[in-house]
């Protein structure tokens, strides 16, 4: 923890950076105070500043404190001069949004193996996913973490899979390996991945790889709706989803 004219703020900028890195990104006060060599008391206060200010939640049945949306809404215009899109992708991003009708986003991904979304688009007219540009998606969001299995090295494929916990969020959700090999390969297969609401009730998402010069992930492409309006008009999604992954992909590789 550094030293400055205002101890408390650097106790507030060491608890958020500290919940940054947990898994969830929550924990407990006893955790925060033991962990930062900060009082209880001291501790506490802090957390009903960042309470207050909506920066962080508290679940009072599990008694642990998470970061909240709005501290990624406070800093998303900071996020999106140091890792949005330019012109042509935000297009991009734009036109598939209104040619679906969803909401669509561009995440990449971060150290942790979470998704950070670096760019949004929303031009649809019905169903809306309250997605902001610095939101972070866990690392096994389901569509895009297939994604992220399909095309990474098998090395790194099989250790993640290895080291994933299957969370059943949903009725839908996938529970055993052999299932989730199945749809990695299917993922792979057809150039995309689908998500039908197994992550969130009532949601279906596709997400399809972006690659840099040397053939690794570079952006996930994702398109989020309500699945009674997407299921039915699912072909349509696909081909408009990797057709805009082509030119992208296209793009990346010419501009490099």
């Amino acid at each position: 923890m550094t030293t400055s004219l205002v101890p408390a703020v650097d106790k507030a900028i060491a608890i958020v950076r500290y919940l940054n890195g947990q898994t969830g990104l929550e924990a407990s006060l006893h955790t925060l105070s033991i962990q930062l060599s900060l009082t209880k008391s001291h501790c506490h206060n802090i957390m009903k500043t960042l309470l207050a200010a909506g920066w962080v939640s508290y679940d009072e049945q599990r008694r642990v404190y998470a970061l909240a949306s709005r501290l990624l809404t406070d800093v998303s215009g900071l996020v999106a001069r140091q890792g949005s899109t330019n012109g042509f992708l935000h297009g991009e991003l734009v036109r598939l949004s209104a040619q679906i009708n969803t909401t669509c986003v561009l995440s990449r991904i971060d150290a942790d193996g979470s998704f950070v979304v670096v760019d949004r688009a929303d031009e649809g007219k019905g169903f809306r996913v309250s997605v902001p540009v610095g939101h972070r998606f866990a690392h096994d969001s389901t569509a895009q973490f297939r994604v992220r299995l399909a095309w990474s090295e098998p090395a790194l494929s099989d250790k993640l899979l290895d080291e994933w916990v299957p969370l059943e969020r949903t009725p839908t959700s996938v529970m055993s390996r052999e299932r989730m090999q199945e749809e990695i390969s299917r993922t792979r297969e057809r150039g995309f991945a689908i998500s039908r609401a197994e992550y969130t009730p009532g949601v279906m998402t596709f997400a399809a790889p972006i690659f840099d010069a040397f053939g690794q992930i570079s952006l996930l492409l994702v398109a989020f709706g309500v699945v009674e309006d997407l299921e039915p008009r699912q072909e349509n999604v696909a081909e408009e989803l990797l057709a805009t992954c082509r030119r992208i992909n296209a793009f990346m590789d010419t501009s490099l």
